[in-house]
């Protein structure tokens, strides 16, 4: 299932989707409720940008959540998206069952060929970071 098969066939191409708060809430209670997901489901994978946004909180307060599988590169930008979004997920009592870090990225387009982010990350030899805390 894809967010783009709610959207007008006239939106499903290269358009960009910009909503916020009320029609963010509402596609999201399509998409948990008004999609015949039978005979029922027994995991649900929803691939999310990161942080903290009205997906994140909609999905939080309207499913019931096993637990969220959150993957990340080591970057401090990217950890620290992470970190807010694990927080926010704990204060709404969704449970963090694993964290999964992507250990390396090698940039392959010409404004930054040949960059590795391994040797510059913040990951320890385990992949966990080193500056934020996981209490699983």
């Amino acid at each position: 299932m894809s967010i783009s098969f709610l959207l007008p066939p006239s939106s499903r191409t290269a358009n960009a989707v910009v909503w916020r708060g009320l029609m963010v809430q509402k596609a999201t209670q399509q998409l948990l409720f008004d999609v015949d997901w039978s005979p029922g489901l027994d995991v649900l994978v929803v691939d999310l940008p990161p942080g903290t946004g009205d997906v994140q909180l909609t999905l939080a307060q309207l499913a019931k959540i096993d637990g969220i599988v959150v993957v990340s590169t080591p970057q401090e930008v990217a950890l620290a998206d992470v970190k807010k979004g694990v927080d926010m997920f704990r204060k709404t009592g969704v449970p963090v069952g694993l964290l999964s870090w992507i250990s390396t990225f090698i940039c392959i387009f010409p404004s930054c060929l040949g960059y590795d982010s391994h040797s510059r990350s913040h990951v320890d030899p385990r992949g966990a970071p080193q500056h934020v805390p996981l209490h699983l």
